[in-house]
């Protein structure tokens, strides 16, 4: 299973419709506001994601996997 991450305008009706419909299909899950990324942690994730240097993932992959 893969985690995939998404900001987006909640008052989006489309998008937020979109990710109703996603979550109930099988193998899907939405986290909850408690399970989501505090601040201080989505700004080191758009840090390393504009430096455009990929080379060592495993702090990240650290990150993601505590969140499951």
């Amino acid at each position: 299973m893969e985690t995939f991450a998404m900001k987006y305008n909640p008052q989006n009706v489309v998008i937020t419709k979109l990710i109703e419909a996603l979550s109930h299909m099988k193998g899907v899950e939405v986290l909850t506001k408690d399970e989501e990324f505090s601040l201080e942690e989505l700004i080191e994730i758009e840090k390393a994601r504009k430096s455009g240097i990929c080379k060592d993932v495993t702090q990240l992959e650290a990150l993601l996997l505590s969140k499951l």
